[in-house]
């Protein structure tokens, strides 16, 4: 019968959570960075739905890097193609969701073309900010002690 040291695998856990969310709170302050670079001065009353918005984000975020930071048996490969298809969805759920409720200009209209182009665009974005972010948290978990 084997005996599994508890204290391990929870410090392990541990380690993980604080990765995670040391990944995920840097998601969320480049995302709202970044908004608040584009926006007017002073932002307008709508930002906060934005912020709001980056924070759920930023939970998902933290929730799947926990996930995949304990399921380290997989090839990095693996590790890094399911993250992307994660981000891919992701985007394309954001395109979705702008597609949705986005109140752009009235007057204008965009093509079928041009709203496919923005869909491909998203869930490329996506992907490439999910492998950033798990390689960073691939990386910290090589570096950081338990």
């Amino acid at each position: 019968m084997a005996v599994i040291n508890k204290d391990v695998r929870g410090s392990r856990s541990r380690g993980e959570a604080r990765i995670a969310a040391i990944c995920a709170g840097g998601l969320f302050l480049f995302l709202s960075a970044v908004a608040l670079a584009g926006a007017d001065r002073p932002p307008p009353p709508r930002f906060g739905g934005l912020v709001v918005a980056f924070g759920v984000i930023s939970g998902v975020a933290y929730r799947r890097l926990r996930k995949r930071l304990s399921h380290r048996r997989l090839t990095s490969a693996d590790q890094a193609f399911g993250a992307a298809c994660e981000g891919w969805v992701a985007g394309l759920g954001l395109a979705l969701f702008a597609l949705v409720a986005g109140r752009g200009e009235p007057g204008v209209m965009p093509s079928l073309h041009a709203r496919l182009i923005g869909f491909g665009v998203m869930g490329a974005l996506g992907a490439c900010a999910a492998l950033v972010l798990w390689w960073i948290a691939a990386g910290l978990q090589r570096r950081l002690p338990p």
